[in-house]
Order: C-alpha cells, then structure tokens, then sequence
C-alpha cells in the first residue's frame, strides 16, 4: 500500500485545484474506485460512496481518513478530469514484469456503447491484451473505430516502453497497413495480422494460393467440444523457408517490412444453427505453423476474454457514464480488476463468484489487492 500511495504522487497529477481546502486525497479515491469495480459489476459513482461508507474501518486501515468517504461528486470530477494515460501507466507499473517472453499482445478496439450521447458517438478504446495472463497493456481512445489505423502507432510506440523485443502483435485486418508492420518491425516484435478486402491485391494473391494449393501444406489442428458445440481449427503456414523461397512469386512482399509467411486459419464448427466454415488469411514474420497458430488463436481470444467480460461481467456497455475522460478512466480500473481478480487461481470459483464474495469480505478482497506475486517492487 506504500507503494501505492508513493506511485501515486510520482506518477498522477491531481487534476484539482492545488489551492483551497481539499477534503479527500487521490490516493483514498482512486482505491475506493478499483476496490468498488472489484467487487460490483455496475459499479457507479454512488455504489462508490456506498462502498467507501460500508468498509470505512478497513479503508480507515491504510489511509487517514479525517474527512470521511469522497462524496459521489468528488468521485465524478476526478475520474472527468484525470488524464488516462497517467491513470494507465500509474496502474500497470507494478505489472510490466508480469509479460513473460514471447507474449502474444493482441491489438483491437471496442466501443463503449452506453458513452455515446445524442451530439457525440460512443468511446472507442483500442487495447493491448495479453490473453496468458488477463494483462492489459495500454490502450488509447479515439473518436471511432476508423480512427484504429492512426491509433495503432501510437499504441505500439507506447507499449515499447515495456519493451517489445521478442513479442507477436497480433491484430485484424484494420491493422494491415505498411506503416504498422514497419512500426511493429522496428520495435524488434514479431507479428501476425489479418487480411481482407482493404489490401485487395495482396488479399486476392494470397486467397488464390491457398484455394490452390492449401491441402499440399503440413497443417495443425485442433478440436473442440464446448457448450454442445464441436469445433475444429486448421491452421496452415507457408513461408520463405519452405523449399527455397516459396514466397518468390508474392511479388508484394518486398513492400511489407520482414513479411516471411503468409498464413490461412480455417475454423469449422457446428451448433444449434447447422454446420458453419470460416476462413481466415494472414501475413506473418512468424516462421513457424505452432507459433502461428497459438498466436492467432490467442488473437481470437482478445474478444471472449477481454471485450466479452467488460460487457457481460463488469457491465461495461450499459454504463451510463458519458463525460469527459470519466469512460475510457473507468475501462482502464475495469481492465486492471480483470487482471488482478485472474491472477489468483481460486479452484470452483469464477470471476463472477471472485467478486460475489470479494463484496462480503475485505479479507478476501486483499488477496487480489496484495498479491506479491504479481507487484514488482521497483
């Protein structure tokens, strides 16, 4: 908790006046927040006083408290004004250590459906995730998700500072764009990303190859049986390592920075509706079919495990918050609970249950919260 309270002033700029009498410091607020996102799935400015109100002897614990709880005011003025990529780095400094080698960092955006108001559309955040370990990097938000192209720069330039090196950016076919693999090249990283219609020479070059000769490749292929649905993923690599260069005759390829494979992911799966096929075509610098096929499916992963739980389990869309910078704030304390309530592996219980009873008792609560495992100590 020291360290908690010393990053704090290190880090984040209290966005209040700095004269006059301030009654609650920043650190008892941003610790009611992330405690109250913890344990409540729609979790608003008054469940923060609520929270605040009923555990203020344990709060009272860590922090001097001679005011008392935040009021719910206070609470919307700062997350309004707070600069989130100040938030962003506060939060994830103890954690960087948490990426392990050869991460798979998946880049894609959501919107915050319930951000959008009459005259404005809603918050689009494009994220970071590592799926491993529930761990989101950074994120940034832009207007909408058009504005994905010019996001993903800036996010990768962002990221480097925990040290990209050795790494796979993974990401959809907005992402295909000659900037972005020069960017991602440039950071020393690895990279696997879809291709569709809006490369439509490359795309059409590289479907008509696999439509050709796809069943002469080596594949992977998994199998699935979840919820009554079976399902079976075949995944496919050619690269310029396969018998001499068999990628001489993409003549593209010299255009896109340490292009070494292009890629071909096939998921069938059948269900309630019948039977359903979908395939997908990427360009790599992997070189290997299991590295390429783990990182295209932790790609795929980013929508169940990160976007999925926001709206489902933390309530994210139907948030009413609309103001300022308080949405994309609130996504980064959600995103930062999701963490934390992951990293400890509780058998029988799941994220739901981790927040049930993280709600009933603050002793359980500080299993999450002070975890050593997961805080560096610098």
């Amino acid at each position: 908790m020291e360290r908690f309270k010393k990053w704090i002033g290190r880090t984040l700029k209290d966005p209040r006046r700095q004269y006059g009498n301030i009654l609650y410091c920043l650190d008892i607020i941003l610790f009611i927040v992330l405690c109250t996102i913890m344990t409540k799935r729609d979790a608003t400015y008054a469940n923060m006083v609520d929270y605040g109100t009923a555990n203020r002897a344990w709060i009272s614990r860590f922090f001097d408290m001679p005011n008392g709880i935040p009021t719910d005011d206070t609470f919307r003025r700062v997350l309004e004004r707070i600069d989130p990529k100040q938030l962003g780095k506060f939060l994830r400094q103890w954690m960087k250590h948490c990426i392990g080698r050869r991460a798979v960092v998946s880049v894609d955006g959501k919107t915050i459906r319930g951000s959008a108001s009459a005259t404005e559309k809603g918050k689009h955040i494009v994220s970071a995730f590592i799926k491993r370990n529930h761990l989101t990097l950074g994120d940034i938000c832009v207007s909408a998700k058009s504005n994905e192209i010019t996001a993903v720069p800036q996010l990768i330039d962002e990221l480097a500072l925990f040290g990209l090196r050795g790494s796979i950016i993974t990401a959809d076919a907005m992402s295909c764009q000659k900037a972005i693999v020069e960017k991602i090249a440039g950071k020393g990283a690895d990279y696997v990303i879809g291709l569709k219609g809006n490369q439509e020479s490359l795309h059409e070059d590289v479907k008509l190859y696999w439509d050709t000769f796809s069943r002469t490749l080596p594949c992977k292929e998994e199998r699935d049986m979840e919820h009554g649905r079976y399902e079976r993923r075949t995944y496919r690599l050619l690269t310029e390592e396969d018998d001499g260069d068999r990628l001489s005759w993409l003549c593209q390829k010299r255009q896109w920075k340490n292009l070494r494979g292009i890629g071909m992911a096939e998921r069938a799966f059948t269900d309630a509706d019948g039977k359903h096929r979908e395939t997908r075509y990427f360009i790599t610098s992997l070189t290997q079919l299991d590295e390429f096929a783990m990182a295209v499916r932790e790609h795929w992963g980013i929508e169940n495990n990160l976007h999925w739980t926001l709206d489902v389990v933390f309530r994210e869309d139907s948030s009413l918050v609309k103001k300022e910078n308080a949405p994309h704030n609130l996504n980064i304390f959600r995103k930062t609970a999701l963490f934390l309530l992951k990293a400890v592996d509780i058998k029988n219980c799941s994220l739901d249950r981790k927040m049930y009873r993280a709600s009933m008792s603050t002793d359980f609560l500080e299993q999450f919260l002070f975890n050593g495992k997961i805080f560096s100590e610098k």
